[in-house]
């Protein structure tokens, strides 16, 4: 029945809108407001692209907001520290009623939800979901960080990381801002729609300057996007072929560099994996499957500071991994100036005294 009924959502300016609204909440109202509906809601945007703006319109106006800090070590109670499921039961307590149907029997199903959106075709059903996520569950929500399981939420900041490749600008706000928390100018947001704006004040006091926005990412975002990118890097992340997979890792790694908040924490960590996995293509895969990952790679590589590829490549030579070495001589670009006459030799020195 909501699929028959979700595309008179669509147009916000049309006659019927409000009237389909109330036929909506009535069709919930016979359910008994319970988590059934939100159910059918979900699994309607899951499997059915062309009536996700409906069911946007729906979930802007009536989607329960998440938007509450995760507790601090010294905010949690004794119990709480001790018994994780403790927590879990009194974060849920707390929730209002309409909130509990929304994640019952738990979050996944949201979150998939959400997926499906951010990966939409339509440019603006993913913004419409972007907002969602800003105002109804900023990335320290404890529905993200305490419900959910971490796979899900992997999963939720790998799709909303992904749409960083699509290089829209407006989407690339959003998702820095889902990250970092809400970026501030002379006193007023810069990047939210109206149907956000009125939804951040929480987060609004939790970031108030860069280095906050720095820690806000550190505290509530790196482990799991880093998490995310090494299930692309082993190929286990979706359905595509692992050298695609890979390829993505590198896309999103470079596209991130563009702020240095992400870039300066994620890159570092992934750097070695990718130049593994590419010297195991060259090895055991195709050659057209080495070509296209080296392609990527090569591009990731010339990204990144010289002192910081070179600190890597002397922990390789304290351990020992010569072959990993040879592979970034004689694929990579290395003959760039500063390389030749500073980083190399003073490698080498390094490596020598060591020994």
């Amino acid at each position: 029945m909501l699929l028959s009924i979700l595309p008179a959502l669509d147009d916000t300016s049309s006659e019927s809108f409000t009237s389909v609204l109330q036929l909506v909440e009535s069709f919930k109202k016979q359910l008994n407001n319970d988590s059934h509906f939100w159910q059918c809601l979900f699994l309607c945007i899951i499997t059915s692209p062309d009536k996700r703006m409906g069911a946007l319109e729906w979930c802007n106006k009536n989607l329960p907001s998440f938007n509450e800090s995760s507790k601090t070590q010294d905010e949690q109670s004794e119990a709480e520290k001790i018994d994780p499921q403790a927590r879990k039961e009194a974060i849920l307590a707390s929730l209002p009623e309409e909130a509990k149907a929304t994640i019952t029997p738990e979050p996944g199903l949201l979150l998939r939800a959400l997926c499906e959106g951010l990966k939409d075709c339509n440019v603006l059903v993913q913004r419409g979901f972007f907002d969602l996520l800003l105002s109804r569950i900023p990335l320290h929500s404890d529905v993200l960080q305490v419900l959910t399981t971490p796979q899900d939420r992997e999963t939720l900041i790998l799709y909303a990381a992904g749409t960083v490749l699509l290089k829209d600008m407006s989407l690339n706000r959003r998702l820095w801002n889902w990250l970092l928390g809400p970026e501030q100018s002379d006193g007023q947001s810069t990047v939210f729609s109206h149907s956000t704006a009125a939804s951040i004040t929480s987060i609004e006091q939790v970031v108030k300057s860069p280095m906050d926005r720095l820690q806000y990412f550190e505290t509530y975002g790196v482990q799991n996007l880093t998490t995310a990118l090494f299930s692309l890097i082993k190929g286990t992340a979706n359905s595509q072929s692992v050298t695609n997979q890979r390829i993505e890792a590198c896309k999103i790694c470079v596209a991130i560099m563009d702020k240095w908040e992400i870039g300066q924490l994620i890159v570092p960590k992934v750097l070695i994996p990718i130049l593994k996995v590419t010297k195991e293509t060259f090895e055991n895969g195709s050659e057209e499957d080495f070509l296209n990952l080296l392609k990527h790679a090569t591009a990731l590589f010339d990204s990144i500071e010289t002192m910081n590829i070179w600190s890597d490549v002397y922990k390789m030579a304290k351990e020992g991994n010569v072959d990993l070495i040879l592979f970034i001589l004689r694929n990579y670009n290395v003959e760039d100036e500063d390389m030749m006459v500073t980083h190399i030799p003073l490698n080498l020195l390094a490596s020598i005294s060591s020994n």
